[in-house]
């Protein structure tokens, strides 16, 4: 089953599941619980260009948003989340609601 498994994950999984993240701290837990959650299943990257579809970037941001940073990793990804935000369809969003005023 190994390699059926690798074949969905590689052509039917991987190719839509995209995550958007704004903190850096949960951004960098997500790539580690996913990556741990992979081994479980015995999956392998096929080439080492392959990544996770986590990306460094507020969900809610405009698509237009032109990074400012001068870590080029960082605005890769900012631009290839912008990409999906236009070109893919998001069948869900789930996340924390936006806080503002004070709580009693």
């Amino acid at each position: 089953m190994k390699g059926v498994w690798n074949d969905y994950v590689d052509k039917h999984l991987l190719p839509r599941i995209h995550g958007f993240e704004v903190l850096m701290a949960s951004y960098a837990m997500a790539h580690l619980k996913l990556n741990m959650i992979h081994k479980e299943t015995v999956y392998q990257f096929n080439n080492p260009e392959q990544r996770l579809g986590v990306y460094l970037t507020n969900s809610l941001e405009d698509i237009n948003f032109q990074p400012k940073f001068n870590i080029g990793w960082i605005n890769r990804k900012l631009e290839k989340a912008n990409e999906i935000k236009k070109n893919m369809p998001l069948m869900v969003v789930i996340g924390n609601p936006p806080y503002s005023g004070k709580f009693k």
